[in-house]
């Protein structure tokens, strides 16, 4: 495994989106939705949600780009998973993802909220 180097703006710029895509997801979400103390408790369906996601957004912000991914993970709970990340491209054949953000919520309309730019896949109904 590769190390990454991220200075200082990139760390910066990346707790201001943090920020930012928190605010909109606190504003938007319902008092029925999963509670972010336990957005934790989802994070094994990470991988899943990276390799297998229903749609992927992207958009370039300057000099970074932001990746959103979405799963549908359906079972004991319906629920929908957003990681939301930013890419620190190293090398011209390498990129590196760095999660920001990751959620959970009941409500698609309130992930598909975060899709921006460029949609590369899209399998919701």
């Amino acid at each position: 495994m590769s190390e990454i180097y991220l200075n200082e703006e990139d760390i910066e710029w990346m707790g201001l989106k943090k920020s930012e895509y928190l605010s909109l997801l606190i504003q938007n979400q319902t008092s029925d939705d999963y509670s972010f103390a336990d957005f934790h408790l989802y994070d094994h369906l990470i991988p899943q949600t990276l390799k297998e996601p229903e749609w992927v957004s992207s958009v370039r912000e300057n000099k970074y780009i932001l990746k959103m991914f979405c799963k549908s993970h359906h079972g004991e709970k319906n629920l929908y998973q957003v990681v939301i990340g930013f890419v620190a491209e190293e090398k011209i054949d390498d990129e590196v993802f760095v999660p920001i953000l990751t959620f959970v919520t009941k409500d698609v309309s309130l992930a598909e909220q975060f899709k921006s730019g460029e949609v590369k896949k899209q399998t919701f109904h």
